[in-house]
């Protein structure tokens, strides 16, 4: 599914768990072809989006946030470090110690 992140924004929030995993599924098609473009009005709220996803009860809905984010931090590259909090938030669940570790996994992507 090539096109831009745009076409995702109004399914974002759904709450079914297999939507989810299709959607994710979806984004990361989107994020791997050269067309999967970044540069949109709402990269906010998509990012807030997937940030709840990260805590999800479901590996496969977390598993696709984390591979998500670590693409959109890799293209984003400077301009997403005022999201690092909101990424942070995402993982309330987590240890600190997994928070850590997942967080510098996706800030030391060059």
């Amino acid at each position: 599914m090539a096109g831009s992140l745009q076409q995702f924004i109004p399914l974002l929030t759904t709450q079914d768990i297999k939507k989810r995993i299709q959607l994710g599924n979806d984004i990361l098609s989107c994020l791997r072809t050269p067309s999967g473009l970044l540069d949109f009005e709402e990269i906010g709220f998509f990012i807030d989006s997937i940030a709840s996803w990260l805590s999800n009860s479901n590996f496969k809905v977390a598993q696709n946030g984390i591979e998500i984010m670590i693409i959109v931090a890799e293209e984003m590259k400077e301009e997403f470090k005022p999201y690092i909090s909101t990424i942070h938030n995402g993982f309330y669940n987590e240890p600190p110690n997994v928070v850590f570790g997942k967080l510098i996994l996706l800030t030391s992507k060059d």
